[in-house]
């Protein structure tokens, strides 16, 4: 295109434009000039990890949002207390009570944790609502 004799500069892109690549990228968050997540200085803040949902769960959440089907039981997951045998301790001879955390005997058994009254009562309603339309 020509406007007065003077040809237009069309720019090319093979990026769009804003758009770094991978190396940039990393220099970027090398350098700290980034405006991305920043990354813990220290190393125990690096490899914390977080506490398992069952600590930090509420007691009176929707439990249909956390537990939606039938599935193997995990620890973290479950906010009940839920314990399987007993580890004696031989030096205080004080009875501990054993984790749920990887035991093999919770997760073989068939659980039914996701048939609650309340989220059965909510699938009949949706099954009547579907029946009637």
């Amino acid at each position: 295109m020509t406007t007065g004799g003077v040809k237009k500069f069309n720019e090319l892109f093979l990026y769009p434009k804003g758009r770094k690549t991978f190396m940039q990228k990393t220099l970027d968050t090398l350098l700290d000039r980034s405006e991305g997540k920043k990354f813990a200085n220290s190393s125990s803040a690096r490899i914390s990890v977080r506490q398992p949902r069952a600590l930090e769960q509420s007691s009176d959440q929707d439990w249909m949002s956390v537990w939606p089907a039938a599935q193997s039981f995990r620890s973290s997951v479950v906010p009940l207390p839920i314990r399987m045998g007993y580890l004696t301790n031989k030096e205080a001879k004080v009875k501990l009570s054993r984790a749920a955390y990887a035991n093999l005997e919770l997760m073989k058994v068939p659980n039914f944790l996701h048939l609650t009254p309340h989220h059965i009562q909510k699938h009949c309603n949706a099954i009547k609502i579907k029946i009637l339309y």
